[in-house]
């Protein structure tokens, strides 16, 4: 039995998502603080399905980082108290009592959220990238396959541990989500950029989908799409490469005319707009999928 973190089979992660998302919308809903997985039978994959269900869960909202083994004893963890600035607040100040998406709080009224993760996946050298939404930040950690000892390796974003090679007069991320690196190329990382930072700094503007080019020796980055996508997200979002070289964004919180709406747009590598789906809802993060069990 294999987690979907281990063998970076990019259909079963993305299938465990789409199930964590729903699960987690219906919770906070209907206010669960427990979910059960049985079946009608023995080995119907109920191990199987709640592990890599709490992995993908952990992906989400986690301060913390921690790896179990399958017999579910704690192997290895990460706290963003140990290995980031406590005193680098929010970058635009949010707090629990604004955003809403903190954990239990018991010490002080209302309290900083200053990281916000959103997205963590293993890279291929077996180390782990990060997104903290409120840092503006993309974080490297030292995983080492379950041997490392939690160090950043590298911050990327404003004042970060990069250079980028760009005119543009805010070149960087903020706010972002889903940040991954490509399968067929893990020198390019996706990311969805929601742009809160951007849009507050320059007054007006929209989300962008990115995709940089990584030179982890020299540590430079240089875009290869910044794509203006057309409306602007203030919260939520996802990025995929589609199998014909284009690729997919999210925007899944797009306030306008009094209500929230969701687009998911599909964008050639010079930056057209090719397809939108429109939603009358939020949507935290969309795919493109061949069937249900496959990405496309």
């Amino acid at each position: 039995m294999r987690g979907t973190g281990e063998d970076g089979d990019g259909t079963a992660i993305a299938a465990y998502r789409m199930l964590r998302t729903r699960l987690l919308h219906r919770a906070r809903a209907r206010h669960w603080t427990s979910i059960a997985v049985t079946s009608a039978g023995p080995s119907d994959g109920k191990t199987l399905t709640v592990l890599n269900l709490a992995l993908s869960m952990a992906r989400e909202k986690s301060r913390e980082i921690v790896v179990l083994d399958m017999d579910l004893n704690v192997v290895w963890t990460w706290d963003t108290f140990d290995n980031l600035d406590v005193t680098r607040k929010a970058v635009l100040g949010e707090t629990c009592a604004t955003e809403g998406a903190c954990p239990p709080y018991a010490l002080a009224s209302n309290a900083n959220d200053w990281t916000h993760g959103n997205a963590i996946t293993e890279t291929v050298d077996g180390n782990l990238l990060y997104s903290t939404r409120h840092q503006d930040w993309v974080i490297k950690i030292s995983y080492g396959h379950g041997n490392g000892d939690g160090h950043i390796i590298w911050k990327m974003g404003v004042d970060g541990d990069f250079q980028i090679n760009s005119s543009d007069p805010y070149p960087w991320f903020s706010h972002q989500h889903d940040s991954n690196f490509e399968l067929s190329n893990p020198s390019r990382l996706l990311v969805f950029d929601d742009g809160n930072t951007r849009v507050s700094v320059l007054g007006g503007g929209n989300s962008r989908g990115q995709v940089l080019q990584v030179d982890e020796q020299n540590m430079v980055v240089t875009p290869v799409l910044n794509a203006d996508l057309g409306y602007y997200a203030a919260a939520v979002g996802s990025a995929q490469l589609l199998m014909d070289g284009n690729y997919h964004f999210d925007l899944g919180f797009v306030q306008e005319n009094k209500t929230i709406d969701s687009y998911s747009l599909e964008v050639a590598p010079g930056g057209q707009i090719v397809y939108n789906a429109h939603q009358n809802t939020i949507l935290y993060r969309t795919f493109r999928l061949v069937d249900m069990y496959h990405l496309y």
